[in-house]
């Protein structure tokens, strides 16, 4: 997109130019001005349908938020929400328990797999593998979405890769190309004869992150960049060995995020750069994770405002960093690779609208970056702040958060061609990212048929934006269909709301009137509003 700014203070001509046009909607509160251009000549790619992916853990209990007396078809009837989300991916077995997972433990007989795991974590030394490889994979065929293995990097080795990779994808025809154990004979033995053909494969989860200092829990595999890019070589050619088609992917580090260079080892190597040197013919695809900033304690620091300049400011660095990021990698390897962030939310979390206007925004940026893929962390669960959908055990409730909305509103809505966008609007700046001018109102269009999707983000917290249109060789027809996510405040939220029926953040249908070759519209404050014309 190309993004035109205009200060806070617009030229009078401008300002009368806009207030002339008829309103379609009052605005509630303050309003400001803002123009937005669809230019319907100028398509710039597909949207990725990887856009729109989320992540399920291995561990039953807590990350896919079931009791831990529950059956594998307890898990199946989940499926219904990942398809109302009209998701297209799904990782697992998750992050930091990927590098310390034994697949082979997780397939066969229930009673037979083993009691007490051997994954290292201490929560899991009396937890089975309750949802392993086939019911991950049933699952997925159930919900219509592919899946993302990530691959035992920690613990594990090619061979186990190897194995994984026979496991899922040989024929069960006698050819064994592994050798040695007939997976694709286990395979059809554990009740599914035909291949799975899974296509993609991370190798290793936050590699690059220091053992023993994350996420409170112990980081199986981490080692310098070096190494770990020597192994990765190892891991994909053993792979491949298996079948030629599978996609090889990789943790990378996103600037801003983690340090670029490894210091563990005190090498002080750029970990990206030198993983393109060494590794860079084996990779298909990479994998930065991005937690934006988080609410720090029960409330926002310094302020509402502040911290949600913050959040939106360190969204607009990250979608220059991943155009740098990219342009890095041709620079070093000399090839194009796909880009899938495997990870993202806000660290901590958010539970209220912000948290929804943070999820829209962050898949806007990957959409304006190129992005092939983003997986938000993580769908289910019971009591942590991640999940998009939240279970109440005592109650047998689910309750959508804001994160839920905002996934399924934009996923799908803004599917098709994008289309070049202008945005004229007031902007702010942050006191963390004070070289960053950001625009309060953003806007991305697709092309779907013979219709325009146009998605509005208004994130000025305080003040609605009368908002002129326009989509030159477009005529805007009679009736346009709105959806919106909003509520009253930007600190509602659904947690103390145990009726699904009376949710406080939710989303919203309507139509307005239209006509003509130029459209009004009145965005409200803390808004993500799709019009479909």
């Amino acid at each position: 997109m190309k993004l035109l700014r205009l200060n806070q203070l617009w030229a009078g001509s401008a300002l009368l130019l806009l207030l002339a046009v008829p309103l379609l909607l009052r605005a509630e509160g303050p309003s400001s001005s803002a123009r937005i251009s669809v230019r319907t000549d100028q398509p710039l790619g597909e949207v990725s349908p990887y856009i729109y992916s989320s992540v399920v853990r291995w561990d039953l209990g807590r990350g896919l938020a079931l009791p831990e007396s529950a059956t594998p078809e307890d898990f199946f009837r989940l499926a219904e929400w990942v398809k109302s989300l009209n998701l297209s991916m799904l990782r697992y077995p998750g992050g930091t328990v990927a590098d310390a997972f034994y697949w082979k433990e997780s397939i066969g007989p229930l009673d037979k797999r083993p009691q007490g795991t051997t994954t290292g974590f201490d929560r899991d030394r009396h937890n089975r593998i309750t949802v392993g490889i086939d019911e991950f994979l049933h699952f997925c065929e159930l919900a219509e979405v592919e899946p993302l293995m990530v691959v035992n990097f920690g613990n594990g080795s090619p061979e186990e890769a190897a194995d994984l990779v026979e496991y899922l994808n040989a024929p069960d025809d006698g050819s064994n190309p592994g050798g040695e154990v007939d997976w694709a004979r286990k395979r059809a033995g554990n009740g599914h004869p035909q291949p799975y053909g899974v296509r993609y494969f991370e190798i290793g989860n936050e590699i690059y992150l220091l053992e023993g200092r994350t996420h409170s829990y112990k980081q199986f595999g981490h080692t310098d960049v070096k190494d770990y890019a020597t192994r990765l070589v190892q891991f994909a050619r053993r792979m491949r060995e298996i079948d030629r088609s599978v996609k090889i992917g990789c943790p990378v580090i996103s600037p801003g995020v983690v340090g670029a260079s490894d210091r563990v080892a005190r090498t002080r190597r750029p970990w990206n750069k030198t993983l393109f040197e060494i590794a860079g013919k084996e990779i298909d695809f990479v994998c930065p994770h991005i937690y934006g900033p988080g609410e720090r304690g029960k409330e926002y620091q310094p302020t509402v405002e502040v911290f949600v300049q913050k959040s939106f400011a360190y969204l607009e660095a990250r979608e220059r960093e991943l155009k740098g990021m990219r342009k890095e990698m041709r620079g070093v390897s000399g090839k194009e690779f796909e880009i899938l962030i495997t990870e993202y939310n806000m660290t901590p979390s958010s539970l209220d609208l912000l948290s929804g206007l943070y999820v829209a925004q962050f898949l806007s940026t990957c959409i304006q970056a190129g992005v092939q893929g983003a997986i938000f962390h993580n769908l289910f669960g019971f009591g942590d702040r991640f999940p998009a959908l939240r279970f109440v055990k005592e109650h047998n409730l689910r309750i959508p958060r804001p994160t839920y909305f905002a996934l399924k509103l934009l996923s799908k809505h803004l599917r098709g061609v994008r289309l070049a966008t202008e945005v004229f609007c007031p902007t702010f700046t942050s006191e963390y990212y004070p070289d960053l001018e950001v625009p309060y109102v953003s806007a991305i269009a697709v092309k779907r048929g013979g219709n325009i999707v146009l998605e509005v983000i208004n994130k000025d917290i305080h003040t609605d934006y009368r908002t002129e249109i326009e989509a030159p060789g477009h005529r805007f027809p009679s009736e346009i269909k709105v959806f919106e996510l909003n509520a009253r405040e930007l600190k509602t939220n659904n947690e103390r709301d145990l009726n699904p029926q009376r949710t406080t953040v939710r989303l919203t249908e309507k139509s307005v009137s239209g006509g003509g070759e130029r459209l009004t519209y009145t965005f409200p404050a803390h808004s993500v509003t799709i019009l479909e014309f």
